[in-house]
């Protein structure tokens, strides 16, 4: 803000979340998610794309008009907002998976094109924007790899956008990174085995819907089969139903993953966070500094430095 620029954050996570939430707010624990949603709208960034409605009370909402925003929730109601500050909730806790959408649901593409839109209107001085594609780490977690593959697709075309963008504005900074890799996907699992790209494009749900409706009383063959073309033997279909007598809410929906992995030739190594170096990369004025192994701290120091200094326009994804 002490640059007179205008700042936006977007998300497929509750734009509450730790990744938006950094950005804007100061609390002791990511959780805190009640107190952050007051800090983003008392900070008046001036545009807040993403999930987590259910953390917006009605006295939240009225905070947030009484700082001047207009609250938005659906893609029509997208298109048409306009002003300094727009908050918008387009699902009661994260968007959903892009497996998992229907025609009704805002994407991380719609959100990014609308805010780049708004903020370039309100700041002679440029504009600051922040794109989480956050549900890929939450795909990942599952070991789901259709959903990976499909949220990354989603993420690709983002970045395309940004890049388009500045080609055409030439003091537009855009930086391409991540905080940390999760799962450790291992590709192809036996050596020379191929992964198998059909299988995985013709997976249709995410395996938290399967999961729920395995939950629900549904087969696990039939189910599996249903969403994946996919057939289960014994001893798979054994792995899902012992998961189902776990107390890990997240067992079911982690079992059915870790099967259809191996199907489809890939393997992850973990359900957690990895160690795993992810790479930086950069697009514009100041691109060269952002070279090499680093941590993302100095990344953070050398961002504000450009935002101050630099150039006019800065969109991290």
């Amino acid at each position: 803000k002490c640059s007179g620029k205008a700042t936006g954050l977007v998300s497929t996570t509750r734009i509450t979340h730790a990744t938006p939430a950094v950005f804007a707010s100061h609390v002791k624990h990511r959780d805190m998610e009640e107190e952050i949603a007051n800090q983003l709208i008392e900070e008046k960034v001036n545009v807040l794309f993403g999930g987590g409605k259910k953390i917006f009370s009605d006295d939240k909402i009225k905070l947030a008009k009484k700082n001047g925003y207009k609250v938005v929730y659906t893609r029509e109601e997208l298109e048409s907002a306009n002003g300094k500050y727009v908050l918008g909730l387009f699902s009661n806790s994260h968007i959903p998976y892009v497996l998992d959408r229907d025609d009704k649901t805002v994407g991380l593409l719609e959100m990014t094109k609308k805010a780049i839109g708004l903020l370039e209107k309100d700041s002679d001085k440029g504009f600051f924007l922040m794109v989480e594609s956050g549900r890929i780490d939450h795909a990942a977690h599952g070991n789901d790899i259709a959903s990976v593959v499909a949220e990354t697709k989603e993420f690709d075309e983002v970045v395309g956008y940004c890049l388009d963008y500045a080609r055409k504005n030439k003091n537009t900074l855009v930086i391409v990174l991540s905080d940390h890799e999760t799962g450790g996907l291992g590709v192809g699992i036996d050596y020379g085995d191929p992964i198998d790209e059909k299988k995985i494009l013709n997976i249709k749900a995410t395996t938290g819907t399967m999961a729920k409706e395995i939950k629900n009383g549904g087969d696990p063959k039939g189910v599996i089969k249903k969403y994946t073309g996919l057939d289960l033997t014994d001893e798979e279909v054994k792995k899902i139903k012992d998961a189902m007598k776990s107390d890990n809410k997240y067992a079911l929906g982690n079992a059915i993953g870790e099967v259809l992995s191996e199907k489809v030739g890939v393997k992850f190594m973990s359900h957690k966070h990895t160690g795993v170096p992810v790479p930086i990369m950069a697009y514009g004025p100041g691109a060269e500094q952002f070279k090499g192994f680093r941590h993302h701290v100095d990344t953070s120091k050398e961002t504000a430095n450009i935002m101050l200094f630099g150039g006019d326009r800065i969109v991290i994804t």
